[in-house]
């Protein structure tokens, strides 16, 4: 009977070998770092983006608390009369 075979994924054997492979004496002596590619900043939100989120948010956790026939009751209010008052109905249907 053979012994189980550990398998390994794609690429496993090159990054266990790239791991044990020994260091370089002196750094300085390795060939030169590559360059890496600037990291591009995240554009700003403006305070309108962050209003937004922020109730988008709330209307979410509120709906999480929700049975699913409340969550269709509330998301049909949202539809026809806005975000407020469906995170409205939704506190009150939770509490």
């Amino acid at each position: 009977m053979k012994p189980a075979v550990r398998r390994r994924g794609p690429g496993k054997k090159k990054r266990m070998a790239a791991s044990k492979a020994p260091a370089p004496a002196h750094p300085e002596a390795s060939a030169p770092a590559i360059p890496t590619r600037a990291t591009r900043k995240a554009p700003r939100k403006s305070k309108g983006t962050t209003a937004r989120l922020a109730l988008h948010g709330r209307y979410m956790s509120s709906l999480r608390k929700l049975s699913k026939a409340d969550q269709a009751e509330v998301k049909k209010v949202r539809a026809e009369k806005g975000v407020d008052e469906a995170i409205k109905l939704a506190a009150a249907k939770v509490g």
